[in-house]
């Protein structure tokens, strides 16, 4: 008996120390110790879609973003890239985009945040197809080379105070982004999915 109780207390232990958060998150409490009420919002590309571009409104702080989002079928991208919007403020009217060389997904963002979401300086683009490095000497796989590809964003002011490289690992996507905001844009969520 003693034992089922330890084995009980420890499994309600661990699911409560087990995070279920996004993978990275960048920016603060802004809204909700400033300037009052604050909503949540998901942005996210369609099922069977990747994400092949990141549109940013901005001012001095970030205060929106569009996804750019193309089917991925058969190993491929393919088709018209359609723009998922969301999590808009009624601040900021400079819209800056970066968009992934054919046949890429984004994979990463990096971005500055403080207080709010200050800033989103570049797009981390991933190869649909990984290449495949063979030495001549033994004709054996060595190591596969990721051929990434950085685009420049540029959105944003010059605050922020702390810089976070959202990168998925094992070639993901970045699926969804959750964006908490109000007069501004507080925090965004970034979550990776191969989904």
């Amino acid at each position: 008996m003693m034992n089922s109780a330890i084995f009980f207390a420890a499994a309600v232990l661990l699911a409560l120390s087990t995070p279920s958060f996004a993978d990275y998150i960048v920016g603060g409490v802004g809204n909700k110790a400033v300037r009052g009420p604050v909503k949540s919002e998901n942005i996210q590309c369609p099922p069977r879609h990747r994400p092949v571009g990141l549109a940013v409104t901005a001012g001095t702080f970030v205060h929106g973003f569009t996804l750019h989002c193309q089917r991925y079928i058969g190993g491929r991208l393919t088709g018209e890239i359609r723009e998922i919007s969301g999590a808009r403020t009624t601040n900021g009217n400079h819209v800056k985009s970066a968009t992934c060389p054919a046949n890429h997904f984004v994979s990463g963002i990096d971005a500055m945040g403080g207080l709010y979401v200050d800033q989103i300086l570049t797009i981390r683009c991933t190869p649909i197809k990984m290449y495949k490095h063979v030495t001549k000497k033994s004709r054996t796989l060595t190591n596969e080379i990721f051929d990434y590809v950085i685009r420049q964003v540029g959105a944003g002011g010059r605050g922020g105070d702390t810089i976070v490289r959202m990168n998925c690992s094992n070639r993901d996507p970045i699926n969804r982004l959750r964006v908490r905001f109000g007069s501004w844009l507080d925090h965004f969520e970034a979550f990776c999915s191969s989904g």
